[in-house]
C-alpha cells in the first residue's frame, strides 16, 4: 500500500517537472459492486429477526466520480495519478400503523493511486487508450438503525473502515479539440479489502457467525464520460 501511494506521488511530482504534454480530465461515472459479505450481512439479520423486514436496496451500481493527471512520457506510454469516489449502500425497513424500523448500510471509498496506459491507436484528432489503475481504497461503512413507534424514536449508529488496493485494467476513447478533451472510460475494477474495523476499537471488527471478516468488495464494471484539457 506504502508503494502505491509514493508513486502517486512520484507522479505528481513528474507532472510538475515535465510542465507539457499534460492532461487534466474530470471523469463522472456508473458502476456496478459485488458487496458479496455485505449481502452475506443482510441475510443474517433476516434471518436472525423476528420482524418482518424486507430489503428495499442491496448495493446497486452507483455514480462514480474521478479526478486525473496525466503526462506523455513518450508517443506510446502516458503515466499519470488519479482521486475518486464511489459510494453505494443497502437497506433493511418495516413498517405499519404504529410506526416503523430500519437498517441500513452506508458505503463510501475514497481512493488515490497511479495510472499508465499506450495507445491501441493515436491521431491527431484521437486516441484509443489501453490503461492500467492501481489504488489504494479507503472505505467507509456506517450501519445505521432506527425505530418510530408514535411519537417516540430511537436511532443508533456504528462506523467501521478499512483499507485496501484495487485494480482496474481498460480501455478508452479520447477526442481532442485543439486543447480540450472528451472521451470514455470502460474497465473492471478489481478489488482487494482489508477488515471493516470498528471505530471505537481497532481490535474489533465486522465479522459472521463463525468469527470471520467480513469485507467491502468494490469489484465490478466501470463506465466513465469524462472531459478535461491539455497544456
Amino acid at each position: 500500500m506504502r508503494f502505491v501511494l509514493l508513486s502517486c506521488l512520484a507522479v505528481m511530482i513528474s507532472l510538475e517537472l515535465r510542465g507539457q504534454d499534460n492532461t487534466i480530465i474530470i471523469k463522472a461515472g456508473y458502476g456496478s459492486f459485488a458487496m458479496k459479505d455485505m449481502k452475506k450481512l443482510q441475510d443474517s439479520f433476516m434471518e436472525e429477526t423476528t420482524l418482518p423486514y424486507k430489503v428495499t436496496t442491496s448495493f446497486p451500481s452507483f455514480l462514480t466520480f474521478e479526478l486525473q493527471f496525466t503526462t506523455e512520457l513518450n508517443e506510446d506510454l502516458v503515466i499519470g495519478a488519479q482521486l475518486a469516489y464511489k459510494s453505494t449502500g443497502g437497506r433493511m425497513h418495516y413498517g405499519d400503523y404504529s410506526g416503523e424500523t430500519y437498517v441500513n448500510q452506508e458505503l463510501g471509498a475514497f481512493s488515490v493511486g497511479f495510472h499508465i496506459s499506450g495507445y491501441l491507436s493515436k491521431e491527431e484528432k484521437y486516441a484509443v487508450p489501453i490503461f492500467m489503475n492501481v489504488d489504494a481504497v479507503f472505505t467507509d461503512l456506517k450501519i445505521k438503525s432506527g425505530l418510530r413507534l408514535g411519537d417516540h424514536q430511537e436511532t443508533d449508529q456504528l462506523k467501521f473502515s478499512s483499507l485496501g488496493i484495487s485494480f482496474e485494467p481498460g480501455v478508452g476513447y479520447r477526442r481532442y479539440f485543439s486543447r480540450f478533451v472528451l472521451g470514455f472510460d470502460v474497465g473492471y475494477e478489481i478489488n482487494v479489502n482489508g477488515k471493516l474495523n470498528f471505530s471505537e476499537d481497532d481490535e474489533a471488527y465486522l465479522s459472521d457467525d463463525e468469527n470471520n471478516p467480513l469485507k467491502a468488495q468494490w469489484s465490478g464494471f466501470r463506465l466513465k464520460l469524462g472531459t478535461g484539457f491539455r497544456f
